[in-house]
């Protein structure tokens, strides 16, 4: 070869090879693996793959975000919402991706002639559905965090909606139950009907959907195609517009982020009431650590403080926050500033100390009955009726009897007469939920003498928790407000449209109800309402993605999901019973999981033990914990 052909050689090589980067050295692994719980199977083989291929919790949390869209439709999806929070680097973050109203959405709009609320009309049909959010906040996390390609991490969604995946039975149960939800109002059973355990579900418009997106990035959903389809469904059907889609986006908000005991809690801030309510119950539990000192967890007392807590807490929900970008944030903080007025020390001590005055009450009473029943009885059993009769009656504080500040929403507690359980902390979240009735066998791998798992009365959000080797932590829920949310389908696209429009406070309830909640009438069917319905208004919601730290190291995420209404605390009542019975009680994650969760709550949980994460998902069977060294 000539020099002048040496020459021109050596150039091309030079401009055809790509360009040398320095590289960063890796950052040092703290731990020595990632772990993650996680709702099913499918989407915990796709974190085990993405954690594989050098991914981290975001990516993993993506990836997890898009699985669930495609098997678990009832509880997460493209056209849902929901809330992230993370600890990244050291550093807390949260992002708000929940559905936001239409600018169409007017208050009053769910109600006749006559003021009265029509019976389905925010939760079956086009008019239920927000802008969805999904897609906005997983691009979103990406982008700022994921170490992965986001065509990579989009992968196996695809292929689980191309190729299909095995219904389960719980998922086959709830598609049963659904049915008859949307027959006649809805295009659901053309996508959904006559499936069955054992059914193969392949989504081919959805997965056709999940490419573009790959392909384009995850603002294709609100512009382009996508977004043509979505409008197209909702003309003459629903208010969501192509300039509500171009106009939606995912929200990084400052975490809600706490003190407690020695840790640092950091959760979900508004529109979430969930995580404030987190940190409200823990605070007072700190302000009531006299009360609580020699008492045990299976205590009929504790379950009456505990029961006692949650109750002040909901009494107070109605009055927090809602939408910080919303004209009704009026101390102009975007609601940190009213938040702060019910985790303050002086509010913390004056209801501690009110609880503790109603409680000690409440005790005396009944140990002067119990007295009583021994003295008139000669039966040598009579004492021990009396204690069981004190155990049962810690069910009786989540209905207001003796507590000096009656309960804001006794059906916000779904509290309902039932049998005393023999776990007070138990007891105290059964008094909380709605009591579970529907069992069914695993949705995943289930351990060996499990008992088969019970479907809450109404799962309205899916949760999973994931750690990464790098002590990174990522704690998410998302909903698509009721199972299978609107019952909606966007044809063309494949995916189903919430009905967030029902997480409003003035689409289910007349003014009798809101007098009764303690809040007023005319707001509560008015825009002045924090979460009245108002264009481009986020709704409230109780999911509360939380993050324990201690000495700047996450050592804990976790996430409970409730069942029943709305604006169900459950889900942060269990995950206050599963943070104390921890810190306090001393109990291992397994134990600290499986008390509560009796009670319907779904929870997913990853604790950090040394160099350790040991992840542990839904003791009934739901979720899938794995482990990726």
């Amino acid at each position: 070869m000539t020099a002048a052909a040496t020459a021109i050689a050596s150039l091309v090589a030079l401009f055809a090879a790509p360009p040398a980067f320095a590289k960063r050295a890796p950052t040092p692994s703290l731990l020595d693996s990632a772990a993650a719980a996680v709702p099913n199977r499918y989407a915990a083989s796709a974190v085990e793959q993405v954690l594989r291929q050098g991914g981290n919790a975001v990516d993993a949390a993506v990836t997890a975000g898009f699985v669930l869209a495609v098997t678990s439709p009832d509880t997460a999806g493209l056209g849902g919402g929901g809330f992230m929070t993370l600890y990244m680097g050291n550093q807390p973050y949260f992002l708000d991706f929940r559905e936001r109203a239409p600018q169409g959405a007017i208050p009053g709009m769910f109600l006749d002639a006559k003021g009265k609320v029509v019976a389905g009309a925010s939760e079956v049909g086009g008019r239920a559905a927000a802008v969805p959010g999904s897609v906005a906040g997983l691009w979103e996390a990406q982008k700022r965090f994921g170490k992965l390609k986001w065509a990579q991490v989009l992968a196996p969604a695809i292929q689980l909606a191309r190729d299909g995946f095995d219904v389960d039975e719980p998922l086959a149960q709830r598609l049963s139950k659904a049915g008859p939800r949307f027959n006649g109002k809805t295009n659901f059973s053309v996508y959904f009907a006559d499936l069955h355990a054992g059914s193969h579900l392949r989504q081919p418009e959805l997965a056709a959907t999940l490419q573009q997106l790959a392909d384009n990035g995850g603002n294709a959903f609100y512009s382009g195609h996508v977004a043509d389809l979505l409008a197209e469904a909702m003309r003459g059907h629903g208010l969501i517009t192509q300039s509500d889609l171009s106009d939606y986006q995912a929200k990084w908000r400052a975490p809600l982020v706490a003190p407690w005991h020695g840790y640092q809690i950091i959760t979900a801030s508004a529109p979430s009431v969930g995580g404030l309510a987190l940190v409200q119950m823990l605070r007072l539990r700190e302000g009531l650590q006299s009360a609580f000192d020699g008492v045990g967890p299976d205590t009929p007392q504790y379950a009456q403080l505990t029961a006692a807590i949650a109750e002040r807490v909901d009494a107070d929900q109605h009055r927090y926050p809602g939408d910080p970008d919303s004209a009704a944030a009026s101390d102009g903080s975007g609601g940190a500033q009213s938040a702060a007025r019910w985790i303050g020390a002086d509010y913390i001590k004056r209801q501690a100390t009110e609880i503790a005055a109603s409680t000690k009450a409440k005790a005396d009473v009944e140990a002067g009955t119990a007295a009583a029943a021994a003295g008139a009885s000669a039966a040598s059993g009579a004492a021990a009726s009396g204690a069981v009769a004190g155990a049962a009656s810690s069910a009786d504080a989540a209905s207001g009897a003796s507590v000096a500040t009656p309960a804001s929403s006794a059906s916000a507690l779904g509290t309902a007469p039932a049998p005393a359980p023999a776990s007070a902390a138990a007891a105290a979240a059964t008094a909380s939920a709605p009591v579970s009735t529907k069992a069914h066998p695993s949705a995943g791998t289930q351990s060996a003498g499990a008992k088969p798992a019970e479907e809450p009365a109404r799962a309205i959000s899916t949760q999973y928790a994931i750690v990464d080797r790098w002590g990174n932590a990522v704690s998410v829920s998302m909903t698509m407000n009721a199972p299978f949310g609107s019952g909606v389908v966007v044809p063309g696209a494949g995916f189903l449209l919430n009905d967030a429009m029902d997480g409003f406070a003035s689409t289910g309830e007349d003014a009798g109800t809101a007098k009764a909640d303690g809040r007023d009438p005319a707001q509560s069917q008015s825009g002045a309402h924090g979460n009245a319905i108002a264009g481009g208004r986020r709704p409230v919601s109780p999911m509360a993605p939380t993050i324990l730290t201690d000495g700047g190291k996450a050592i804990l995420a976790l996430d409970a999901g409730g069942a029943g209404r709305p604006d169900s605390l459950q889900g942060p009542l269990v995950e206050y019973l599963v943070i104390t019975s921890i810190v306090h009680d001393k109990q291992p994650l397994a134990q600290a999981v499986s008390g509560p969760t009796t009670s319907g709550a779904d929870v997913q949980a990853v604790q950090v033990q040394g160099d350790a994460p040991v992840p542990q998902a839904d003791p009934r069977g739901r979720g899938v914990a794995t482990v990726v060294k």
